[in-house]
């Protein structure tokens, strides 16, 4: 299984334990099936993690490669702690 890293807590996973976020028109969106163009931006499931984010807000952009629009933090761990 790949490995990818946690942008929260730097943390290197299996793919499958982390939630994956892409960049669509400059919004983030969860990628639950992988199958979003470009790049993505891992984070665990996990609500530390997930406040950690918001702390570097920095980390999607440097990750993404590109300016990308932060929803509130309680939507995106509603999207990721389902």
């Amino acid at each position: 299984m790949p490995e990818r890293t946690c942008i929260g807590c730097r943390a290197v996973r299996d793919k499958a334990e982390l939630a994956r976020l892409s960049a669509v028109d400059g919004a983030l969106k969860l990628d639950d099936k992988y199958s979003l163009p470009g790049r993505g931006a891992y984070v665990c499931r996990d609500a530390e993690c997930i406040k950690a984010v918001y702390k570097r807000r920095e980390c999607f952009g440097k990750a993404l490669k590109r300016a990308v629009t932060l929803p509130e933090e309680s939507v995106l761990r509603g999207l990721i702690l389902k």
